[in-house]
């Protein structure tokens, strides 16, 4: 399974207790690592969870980013209920929505880009009408983030085009090849 979030070389976890860091300052020393463990809990967060419409690539991407940071030694949360030091949003929902408003400027976000309006358009018929629609919500959705996650070079290359004002990692879905 694919583990590197695309960091050039540096590690999961130090990712994660970079955007843990109160922005500007350094970690404070044991609050966010206790020896090798990684202390940062992130909550990743899939709007209607398992349910039949999450069959895809998304729910994929976020079965094997659970399983990838648990591997990594960090501590994570489906239930954003729960107390957590960094957001993992994966879809772009009104709970998603309602959660980027709640958290924004608490806890650092990071949100899954897995929906662009030019995939959206011509995916069905009318699409290609609503996508410009989409697009402007996208784009005001994604600016909440701290930091983009996209899942190919071609969807960093689209979001680029949206103008958005933060970085943008690039990290596969991931395949689990225990199940091959």
């Amino acid at each position: 399974m694919h583990t590197d979030l695309g960091t050039g070389g540096r590690s999961l976890r130090h990712e994660l207790l970079s955007l843990a860091a109160p922005k500007g300052n350094t970690l404070p020393t044991g609050k966010y690592s206790q020896g090798s463990r990684c202390m940062v809990k992130v909550c990743i967060y899939l709007e209607a969870g398992y349910s039949s419409m999450w069959s895809g690539g998304i729910r994929r991407s976020h079965e094997n980013q659970i399983k990838a940071l648990k591997a990594a030694g960090v501590q994570i949360t489906t239930d954003p209920s729960e107390s957590f030091d960094i957001l993992h949003l994966h879809s772009v929902g009104p709970i998603s929505l309602y959660l980027t408003e709640r958290h924004s400027g608490r806890r650092p976000l990071v949100i899954h880009s897995h929906t662009t309006a030019e995939d959206f358009a011509n995916s069905f018929r009318m699409s290609d009408h609503l996508a410009p629609y989409l697009g402007r919500y996208l784009r005001f959705f994604y600016s909440k983030a701290d930091m983009l996650i996209a899942p190919s070079s071609y969807a960093r290359d689209v979001l680029q085009r949206y103008e958005l004002d933060r970085p943008i990692e690039v990290v596969s879905n991931g395949v689990d090849i225990r199940r091959f």
